[in-house]
């Protein structure tokens, strides 16, 4: 085991350093930063290590290497910090320490219930409470509130099932930052795998750093137990695939003190490569490498018992061999995490891609592998926001970009749908501005992604044109109701759901402030109550559209019957692909950019239609089956008045025919199955 563990027989401390000529084990005495003692510790095979030590829970420590390579000033003048240490204080002289820590009891397994279908909640664990009003002031901004009741009945409310929470590992801010008086809000600089960045730790706070991993660490694990207790699945967006180390001018805290050349890849003129865009790449061409992932991953579940992770550029994990290429999912570093007895347990999403040679591997993870799915986001977005996209783009997207996942993937639930994340613009700046705003990000505008398929309908930001604001909320409506009827599973970024704006700030990675933090006082309640009927509707739909069965546009409809015998229902689910005046969509509509409309027809033991109108005017729908058959209108994306039926409640009913509203969803059911 890496890092520092305080057993029976006292404590054992290792760390991988495979071209390391000496290494030392440094005890310093945290207030004076004086190292107090020096232990040589013993290689075997890369892995440094000693064993036995009779030190105290709560011991600093700090690694002191010669590998003769560098001069001694430049090697000495700060001690390497631990890259497994599981808690981290900062320290005037020595920058960071890490300290030993007593383990906490394995963690019990939460298993979700199958019964609805997931929805991702991916959060910031500080921006999502720092102005909510309704949490104990001594919690806001912390991890511990997202247990409080407030956020439980908030999270409850939007019928979220799964939380994701963006890098809670500590992390350090780019020395560029910090020269202008900014920080990393994110959380991607990762420093110290395994220790929680103490900030977000409202059980630290005020605490003597010497003792607040014994509070922190205990708190950390009781929140998670809340959260499962309350029903919620815990993932971590973790970072594998860079440090905090930077470029070659960066700081040196661990790796690159350790072995710079293991665990970095560098190209044949000895530069680091750059596929994380961060100034290094992690190397994983030696197996060796591939323990400290794999006990770090490890650390998470068994300690904090948490149930899952996004892994941030994923790509770079398959980068497991000499060349640098993608290897399959079934070799390598990538099959290792998916074989190990505790981690093939967890919910694994992978960010597809990174900025290396074949970075791009959407689909490519595994039959068990969720993936981000940016084919259906762009897909949506240029249908929706750029018309761009024709009707095959949204089919598509309605489908879970079915002949991506459909060779690889045994179940529809692995494509992860979404508008908008952390990382670009809010789903309402989509709508608001045509181009990034990151002016405050001190990098002339120069960051950020600069094609977001984003438009601004008329001019940038919020304005107090009526129509035009009319026109973004009928669109953001709309991809919201196609978001919770297609098939696979769903991600909302927090305050998308009622609209929150990052003034067209695509990039708020440095901005720990209220530009990017939740300004719960400009909530849209109405969109929320959108968005709550939507997740009602799919959970009342579930067999449709968290079926096992792809729908796949084709030439024709899928031999739907058009008859509401229930005996031919009870069979794998039926899709239907119609026009607006009911007839099957052919070969030669679906790139057909002036046909702005779709009906999607399922059926199993119950039947949805999706009607989409996306067009700038109203468009009258023959609805598809014998005309005598009554359909209940379930929701209209349009007409708030539909977002607020209660189940019992009288619904709207109408048969032959419906005219739907320029740029606006509607779903329906035959009467007999409402």
């Amino acid at each position: 085991m890496l890092g520092a563990w305080h057993k029976p027989t006292g404590l054992d401390v290792a760390v991988l350093a495979p071209a390391a000529d000496s290494l030392t084990l440094c005890r310093v005495d945290a207030p004076s930063g004086e190292i107090v003692s020096r232990l040589p510790m013993q290689n075997t095979e890369g892995v440094w290590a000693i064993n036995g030590l009779d030190w105290e829970p709560g011991t600093c420590y700090g690694f002191w290497i010669d590998n003769n390579k560098e001069s001694a000033a430049a090697l000495n003048s700060r001690l390497s910090l631990d890259p497994l240490a599981r808690w981290v204080i900062a320290h005037d002289h020595h920058r960071y320490l890490a300290q030993t820590v007593l383990d906490l009891p394995p963690a019990q397994t939460f298993i979700r219930s199958g019964a609805v279908p997931r929805l991702i909640y991916e959060l910031h664990p500080k921006g999502f409470t720092q102005l909510n009003k309704a949490i104990n002031p001594t919690l806001r901004g912390s991890i511990e509130a997202l247990a409080e009741a407030p956020s439980i009945d908030y999270l409850r409310l939007l019928g979220v099932t799964t939380l994701c929470l963006m890098p809670i590992s500590l992390h350090d801010d780019e020395p560029r930052l910090k020269e202008l008086g900014l920080s990393n809000y994110w959380g991607y600089n990762v420093l110290a795998w395994n220790a929680p960045h103490v900030p977000y730790l409202a059980s630290a706070r005020g605490l003597d750093p010497m003792i607040a991993w014994q509070h922190a660490r205990l708190s950390l694990r009781r929140t998670i137990d809340q959260l499962h207790r309350e029903g919620f699945e815990v993932i971590l967006d973790v970072v594998y695939n860079h440090s905090s180390e930077l470029d070659d001018e960066g700081p040196r805290y661990h790796f690159r003190l350790l072995d710079d050349q293991f665990y970095y890849r560098r190209d044949s003129q000895g530069s680091l490569e750059n596929w994380s865009g961060c100034g290094n790449t992690l190397n994983f061409s030696d197996q060796r490498s591939w323990q400290w992932v794999i006990q770090s991953l490890r650390q998470w579940v068994i300690e904090f018992g948490i149930d899952g992770f996004r892994f941030d550029l994923a790509s770079s994990l398959l980068r497991s061999d000499y060349a640098g290429l993608p290897c399959p999912y079934n070799e390598g570093l990538w099959a290792e995490i998916q074989s190990d007895p505790i981690l093939m347990h967890c919910l694994l999403i992978a960010e597809p891609w990174d900025l290396g040679p074949q970075g791009y591997r959407l689909g490519d993870f595994g039959p068990g592998v969720m993936e981000w799915n940016d084919r259906y986001r762009d897909g949506l977005r240029k249908f929706w926001i750029t018309s761009s996209a024709p009707i095959a783009e949204l089919a598509d997207c309605l489908a879970g970009s079915s002949a991506v996942f459909q060779v690889n993937k045994g179940s529809p639930a692995t494509s992860v749908n979404y508008l908008a994340s952390h990382d670009g613009f809010s789903l309402w700046d989509l709508l608001c501005y045509s181009s990034r705003h990151n002016l405050l990000n001190a990098e002339g505008n120069r960051d950020g992604h600069p094609l977001e398929h984003a438009f601004n309908h008329g001019f940038e930001g919020v304005g107090d044109n009526v129509a035009i604001d009319a026109l973004r909320r009928h669109k953001r409506s709309a991809m919201l109701c196609c978001l919770y009827a297609s098939l696979g599973s769903l991600m909302i970024h927090s305050g998308d759901e009622w609209g929150r704006s990052q003034a067209g700030n695509n990039n708020a990675y440095c901005q720990d402030n209220e530009l990017a933090w939740l300004r719960w006082q400009e909530c849209d309640h109405q969109v929320l109550c959108l968005v709550r009927r939507l997740m009602n509707l799919r959970n009342q739909f579930a067999c449709l559209l968290a079926s096992q069965t792809w729908w796949k546009p084709q030439q024709h409809s899928f031999g739907l019957k058009h008859t509401l015998d229930e005996k031919d229902l009870i069979q794998q689910v039926e899709a239907g692909w119609y026009r607006a005046d009911g007839s099957a969509v052919t070969l030669e509509n679906w790139h057909d950019k002036s046909l702005r409309s779709l009906g999607l027809w399922l059926s199993l033991r119950q039947s949805l239609l999706v009607l989409i109108n996306a067009q700038a005017q109203s468009l009258e729908f023959t609805l598809p089956g014998a005309s005598e058959v009554r359909w209940t209108v379930l929701i209209e994306s349009n007409d708030p008045r539909s977002w607020e039926v209660e189940d019992g409640k009288p619904q709207r009913i109408v048969s032959a025919n419906i005219s739907l509203a320029a740029w606006s969803v509607a779903w329906l059911t035959p009467s007999v199955f409402s």
